[in-house]
């Protein structure tokens, strides 16, 4: 299997695929409702997300760079959890920050993936950031994440979630056909978004 997309910071990987994020992370930001509870985890996609939401809503994050782009927005409540950042994830991670989570139950996950197979799963490149994921999952009403093309049908060394677990998967509309009907065997309702101009 094809690994998943080299890491590196939020800023290098936000130049991957840049028109796809973009819209991705539109469709994304449409997936929150007004009054709803929110929790936005790091990524260049879910940061196309934070940089488009509009909805009156609680937004809890533990990436600087999710916070940076909503602290001005008015309509959003924020909520940060703290801890040792890594530069890499673009995020706090280990036990202050899985110490938080415990203490959160949001309606929506936007969870960020690395890799996204339908055996595989969602996987992230960094043990750290996988547990944090888990534990994000296990707690949320709901998750949604969103995958350009370069990151399906790859994975990461470390295992977040199998797709079953996943209630909403955007993906681009160019997707190949059999791509796509793997995925959605696999569990989660798909919206495919047109990501060309």
């Amino acid at each position: 299997m094809p690994p998943a997309p080299a890491r590196g910071p939020v800023s290098a990987r936000g130049r991957l695929a840049p028109a796809a994020k973009a819209a991705l992370g539109a469709a994304m930001a449409r997936l929150v409702g007004p009054g709803m509870t929110v929790f936005i985890d790091a990524g260049s996609t879910t940061l196309a997300c934070a940089e488009r939401l509009e909805a009156a809503a609680t937004v809890i994050t533990h990436a600087p760079t999710i916070a940076a782009a909503l602290v001005e927005n008015p309509a959003v409540r924020l909520v940060t959890l703290g801890g040792q950042v890594d530069r890499e994830i673009g995020a706090a991670v280990g036990a202050a920050v899985l110490a938080a989570i415990e203490t959160i139950r949001p309606d929506l996950l936007l969870l960020g993936a690395c890799g996204v197979d339908p055996d595989v799963g969602i996987t992230a490149q960094s043990l750290e950031d996988a547990v944090v994921k888990r534990s994000l999952a296990a707690r949320a009403g709901r998750v949604a994440v969103a995958a350009d093309i370069g990151k399906l049908g790859t994975a990461a060394p470390f295992a977040v979630a199998d797709l079953a677990a996943i209630d909403v998967m955007l993906i681009e509309a160019a997707t190949p056909p059999a791509l796509r009907q793997r995925l959605a065997a696999a569990g989660p309702r798909l919206i495919e978004v047109e990501t060309r101009p």
